[in-house]
Order: C-alpha cells, then sequence, then structure tokens
C-alpha cells in the first residue's frame, strides 16, 4: 500500500477509522463508536498492519503475475457501500463502474505484466453494466458485465451461483425475443440478454442452472425462470408467453 496513514470518518454516521492512502483498513483499528473516534495505542499498530498488508501484497502479486486463468471480481453492490458517500454524486465519483474505469484498471494489470485474466463487474447501475455490455460485444472479450441491483441477504445467493460458469452451460438465445405482454429480451454478449419492459431498460437475464436468472431494477429483484413451451415460467407463479416469429 502506498501513502500515509491518517484517519477518516464516514460522511453520514461519522464513525471514524483508518486509512492508508485511499486504502481504508475498517477491521485493522478499533473504533469507539459514533463520533468517538479511534481506540489509544492505535499507533502502536501500525508496524503490525504494515507487515500485514507487506506479505499480503506479495502473496497477491505472485498469484496475479503467473499464466494461469485469473478472474478479477470488482463489485459497487455491496448493501452499505452507500455509507461511504456523502450524496448520489459522491458515490458516483468514488464507486462507479464504467468503460473509463474499466480501461484504467486492465491498464494497470497490463503494465505490472498480468496475462491470462478476465475482469468480471458487478454493477448496482443497469445503465452502466449495458453500456459494459456493449464493451464486450465490440471486442473487449477479457470484460463480463453483469448487473446484480444492491446485493442484500435476499439475493446474494442466487446471484454468487449464477456466476459459476461451469454449472450453467444453457445458452440465452432461445428465450430472446418478444412477449405477449409486451416485454422484450435482447441478446447482449457474453451469454447474456437485456431486458425492457414497456420499452423501457429493465433489467438483465443469464443462464442459471437448468434455466435463467433475471435481476431487476431498481434494488436488484430476483426471478428464477423455466423455459417451456415457448414461454417462461418464473418462480413467483407468473409466465411470460413468447411471441411466434
Amino acid at each position: 500500500m502506498e501513502g500515509d496513514f491518517s484517519v477518516y470518518e464516514m460522511p453520514l454516521e461519522k464513525t471514524q477509522g483508518m486509512k492508508r492512502g485511499e486504502v481504508m483498513l475498517w477491521h485493522d483499528f478499533e473504533s469507539l463508536g459514533r463520533g468517538q473516534g479511534i481506540a489509544a495505542g492505535w499507533e502502536h499498530k501500525i508496524p503490525e498492519v504494515d507487515s500485514k498488508y507487506t506479505y499480503l501484497a506479495d502473496k497477491f502479486s505472485r498469484v496475479i503475475e503467473n499464466y494461469e486463468p485469473k478472474m478479477f471480481f470488482v463489485s459497487n453492490a455491496q448493501h452499505n457501500l452507500q455509507e461511504y458517500a456523502a450524496s448520489e454524486e459522491d458515490f458516483e465519483r468514488k464507486f462507479r463502474l464504467d468503460a473509463e474505469f474499466y480501461f484504467e484498471l486492465k491498464h494497470a494489470l497490463l503494465q505490472r505484466g498480468v496475462v491470462n485474466f478476465k475482469i468480471v463487474f458487478l454493477n448496482r447501475s443497469l445503465d452502466d453494466a449495458y453500456a459494459l455490455s456493449q464493451l464486450h460485444r465490440k471486442g473487449e472479450v477479457s470484460l463480463t458485465s453483469r448487473y446484480v441491483g444492491t446485493l442484500s441477504p435476499g439475493n446474494y445467493g442466487q446471484i454468487s451461483n449464477s456466476l459459476i460458469p461451469c454449472v450453467h452451460t444453457g445458452s440465452i438465445e432461445p428465450i430472446v425475443g418478444r412477449y405477449t405482454n409486451g416485454c422484450v429480451i435482447e441478446l447482449l454478449a457474453d451469454n447474456t440478454a437485456a431486458v425492457y419492459v414497456d420499452g423501457n431498460l429493465w433489467g438483465q437475464a443469464v443462464p442459471y442452472f437448468n434455466g435463467y436468472i433475471f435481476v431487476f431494477k431498481p434494488d436488484g429483484g430476483v426471478w428464477i425462470a423455466g423455459w417451456r413451451d415457448n414461454s417462461l415460467r418464473f418462480n413467483n407463479k407468473t409466465s411470460w408467453v413468447k411471441e411466434k416469429s
């Protein structure tokens, strides 16, 4: 890690913690709670924390610089991440996952000598996830873009399961098309699809075990669907019937 040790304060709840440079060391120093500062003696922990992260950084370097296939997961979908931002504008400045950030990250990895890698974005923003899928379609095959909304105990298990490629061998193409309820499913890239409701971009679909998983905005609501008799059968007992071409 680079930079000096300093105190940071959460924008909303005013809890304080330690950071080094831009890395927040949330679990390495004891916070006394809202507005109460940090437990005394934190200065004496600096050598221990320094040694810990030097070791972890060295171990991480050895992993990423070998020739084995590797995937880097980057998420801005944690349910409490908003607490680190003073406003929506501040959140976007700090945590937005868009094309600019992707190219910066890819460049940094290549400069480091990292090879044989993929980058997977788990995005809170459906619009950003859609735009990044277009990059994949245009040739950025090292990028996988997934819309997950805001992760919560209600959806993170299904979301994480949907990221295991070896158990999802189906194709997204059978469900692509227009449905009798007016919804449209549009093929994107990397075996994903965009979902439109009333003409508006409303979610993303990917293969999931023997069916499909749909993640809808505004907050990452998850539906599971099977495909039978030219229709999607959802786990909430609704069905979408595909129009005949």
